[in-house]
């Protein structure tokens, strides 16, 4: 790993369509020069994560696998009625920044590093890891940025249980409550707890990466930067 080159770590979460977008991602990042360690857990949700995976690393030996084992599922969630394994997964990699901080400071010995790019649900985390190693970490959102614009509304807004017919969020417009997910509703939800807490850490990112241009989202756009400055202010 002495390549003048730079290197970009990716460090993806659980998930099908976060894992292929890190994927693809990753043959991007080398198709432009820039040398790549791609992050994997050696536990995952499925089969076929796992599967896909070592199927990419295999077939692309320019790009250097760092492997680890996440934290333990958490037993406190393991008989809830919530607890989907996909949900788990995400907490146990959320909580899982001690595991990675050594493997990615030994790795920092090696090799340049010019940022980590992360994904949204290991925001809170990884920001941690890279505030300690002093590299920026820059997070790679797998949705729209209007998604977004709601996401970072939401995180700031503690539900209550109030009924309300309309809601009305900057970049996104005015929807029935309705709509919202029921999960988001419920403070206790494992996926709502998982997701504020890195949702508030997108302040602390050197930057945010979506797949977009202004044309189509120009107002979400607009207002992730008015909230985003607003949180780190």
């Amino acid at each position: 790993m002495n390549s003048e080159k730079p290197w970009i770590v990716l460090v993806p979460s659980a998930g099908m369509s976060h894992i292929l977008l890190f994927i693809r991602f990753a043959e991007t990042i080398v198709k432009h020069g820039l040398n790549v360690v791609f992050v994997a857990t050696k536990s995952t949700v499925s089969s076929a994560e796992s599967h896909h995976i070592f199927q990419f690393l295999s077939s692309s030996p320019s790009i250097q696998p760092l492997w680890y084992d996440p934290l333990p599922l958490n037993p406190d969630f393991s008989h809830h009625k919530t607890a989907d394994p996909y949900y788990l997964q995400l907490d146990a990699l959320s909580r899982s920044k001690d595991v990675l901080l050594p493997l990615l400071s030994q790795l920092a010995t090696k090799a340049s590093i010019a940022a980590f790019i992360s994904d949204i649900f290991l925001a809170s985390s990884m920001c941690d890891v890279a505030e300690s190693l002093s590299i920026p970490n820059y997070i790679l959102y797998s949705s729209s940025a209007t998604m977004l614009a709601f996401r970072t509304w939401f995180s700031s807004s503690e539900p209550n249980g109030d009924p309300i017919d309309e809601i009305r969020i900057p970049g996104v417009g005015a929807f029935p409550s309705y709509c919202v997910p029921p999960v988001l509703r419920n403070p206790e939800h494992l996926f709502t707890t998982v997701s504020r807490k890195n949702n508030r850490g997108l302040s602390r990112a050197a930057g945010v990466l979506i797949n977009t241009c202004c044309k189509l989202e120009a107002e979400s756009l607009q207002a992730i930067v008015i909230h985003l400055r607003h949180r780190r202010q």
